[in-house]
This record gives C-alpha cells, structure tokens and sequence, in this order.
C-alpha cells in the first residue's frame, strides 16, 4: 500500500516480506493440499458414483466431477490456510528482520512499532494472494486425484459401450454396486438416477459449483 511510507524509504523491505510470505507457503503448503484434497476428491468421488450410477457417458460423469472437486478443494485450501499462512508469514518475517534488518542502511533508525506496523499489514494486504497460490496447487491435485478415483468407473463404461458395439444389443447402463439398502429408492424423483442418465437440470446442480470458485 501506498500508505506504508516505510516501503518509499527502505525499498529493499520489499524483499524482506516476499521471503517471509515464500517461506510460509513453503512451510505449510504440503499439509494443507494433502488435506483439502483428500476431503474435496473423496466427497466428489462418493457423491458424482452415485449420482451418475445411470450415467453412460464418462465424459459427464468428469465433467461433473471437476466441477465439483474445483470448488470443494478451492473453497477448503482457502479456509484451512489463510489463519497458518499468517501466522508463519510473521514468524518468518520477525525472522527475517533480524537477519536482513542490519544491511539495510538507516531501519535501524526506525522506530520499531511502526516497522513492525508496516510490515504486518504489508503481509495482511498480501495475504489472499498467498493463499491463491496455494488454492491454485490444492485444485490442481484434487483435479487429478479424482481423476485416479474415477478410472474404474471410467473405464467400466467404456467397457459397456464396447459390449454394446459387438453384442448389437442395446442395453441401459447401470452400476449395480451402487443400488443397495435404501439408496437410490429412498430419494424423490427429481433426485433420484434415472435409466438413460443424468438429467440437465441434475448436471445443472454441478456446474452452478463452479460459479461459487472463490
């Protein structure tokens, strides 16, 4: 911000809170993806299964999921990152004050609330830009990683496309794993798997996912 005057003064302070922001994302990065995408791929693996159990085309079943898993792990890598990334930025860059503070002719002459001042809101302002680069990598994984999880059920459907092909018969598909218990007989109609696959206004309720991306 143009208003932290001590950035105008000591520019090379600049370099100070990228490296304490770089260090933190370095520091929390592998924690937080694992999690957000082992919650976001496996909620849209159960749920796309389910809802596309009538579904022969692989290609929406995908669709569908990549939709969903976007936002899920968008939305959770956001939630789950912003507190930890500020803590660690001002961790490191308490740190890196101490260590880079000494070359930087003058500062030493700054009075130290408003340096600490300064810098603080420097990582606040750039904080939602920290946690882009980790949603960006979070979404990235979980993208792929559902991918993985959706490969039997992928290819179970090529596979019946196939037996069609040289049966000559025409045959609905179904996952017959999927039906047991109460599921899908205890759902209204207007949510329940229908023979012939997934409905418009069904695969609507995906796609709205990703006009909801942060």
């Amino acid at each position: 911000s143009p208003k932290l005057e001590v950035f105008a003064r000591f520019p090379d302070l600049r370099r100070i809170v990228y490296l304490a922001i770089n260090r933190a994302i370095e520091e929390i990065i592998e924690p937080v993806v694992d999690r957000v995408v082992t919650i976001a791929s496996t909620t849209t693996q159960k749920l796309t299964l389910k809802d596309f159990a009538m579904e022969p085309d692989e290609n929406k079943l995908l669709h569908a999921a990549h939709c969903m898993v976007q936002s899920l792990a968008s939305s959770l890598a956001n939630v789950i990152c912003k507190d930890p990334l500020r803590v660690s930025a001002i961790n490191h860059l308490r740190n890196a004050v101490k260590e880079l503070g000494p070359t930087i002719v003058g500062l030493g002459n700054v009075e130290m609330n408003l340096l600490d001042y300064s810098l603080q809101t420097a990582i606040s302002e750039n904080l939602d830009l920290a946690c882009s680069v980790i949603e960006k990598v979070s979404t990235e994984r979980a993208i792929g990683e559902v991918n993985e999880q959706l490969a039997p059920a992928v290819e179970a459907r090529k596979a019946h496309r196939e037996q069609q092909r040289i049966s000559g018969q025409s045959q609905p598909y179904y996952d017959i794993n999927l039906f047991s218990g109460r599921y899908p007989s205890a759902l209204p109609d207007i949510l329940r798997p229908q023979l012939g696959g997934i409905q418009p206004h069904q695969l609507a309720v995906y796609e709205e996912f990703l006009t909801r991306v942060p």
